[in-house]
């Protein structure tokens, strides 16, 4: 899912955010960065502000799924999730979440024939999160790093107003981050990073400094 798509999505999702947020009860948590919540599979989370990561039902210090503000994260077909009746989210960076119960949520939608919309855009993004992984479980160290930072810079970057080939990613982008994120080693990840800086694809020159990605080549 590319830059274009995955902000067309979240478009379409808008349309029900407040709907959903004014009709149905909720309770809110805060998430300050790198603080973790264990949730229930009956429960939806939206994420009303900030940044979260899903951390994988068996790996745990693998973050399989992003969302940002404006997206919900739903259980739907993840067996492993289904089993463990769980899952698990990390503040990337402070963050601001609505709980919901699912079915609650479905019941609504339902009722006000809404569901198919919403199920249908929840499946397409869970769709993509399952082609992602499968992406990074048969690619190199490089390309696994490579692909996690073009979704970081799909769903968190802004696109440089001067040089549109570049993109700037959060300053939460950094080697131990992106290790979890890519499923890679710490070390693999830090010589990943450094074969990119070398290779034009990333600047990362200072540590103060946001990181750029080159989405030209």
């Amino acid at each position: 899912m590319n830059y274009t798509e995955y902000h067309e999505l979240i478009q379409k999702e808008d349309m029900l955010d407040e709907y959903i947020n004014k009709n149905i009860p909720f309770r809110n948590i805060q998430l300050k960065k790198r603080e973790e919540l264990v949730l229930t599979s009956n429960e939806t989370t939206y994420v009303a502000s900030g940044t979260i990561g899903q951390l994988h039902p068996i790996k745990e210090n693998f973050i399989f799924n992003l969302s940002t503000s404006g997206n919900f994260i739903m259980l739907l077909t993840s067996e492993d999730y289904i089993y463990s009746k769980v899952y698990k989210v990390m503040a990337i960076e402070d963050a601001d979440l609505n709980i919901f119960n699912t079915s609650n949520i479905l019941d609504f939608l339902d009722s006000n024939q809404f569901l198919s919309d919403f199920l249908y855009e929840q499946l397409k993004k869970e769709t993509a999160i399952l082609e992602s992984n499968i992406n990074l479980a048969v690619r190199s160290s490089r390309d696994k790093v490579l692909f996690t930072l073009q979704l970081i810079a799909t769903k968190c970057g802004v696109i440089n107003t001067g040089n549109p080939n570049w993109v700037v990613l959060p300053k939460w982008v950094r080697i131990k981050l992106l290790a979890k994120m890519s499923n890679t080693s710490i070390s693999m990840t830090s010589q990943s990073v450094k074969q990119l800086s070398d290779e034009g694809i990333l600047s990362n020159s200072t540590l103060e400094s946001n990181w750029r990605l080159n989405v030209g080549k």
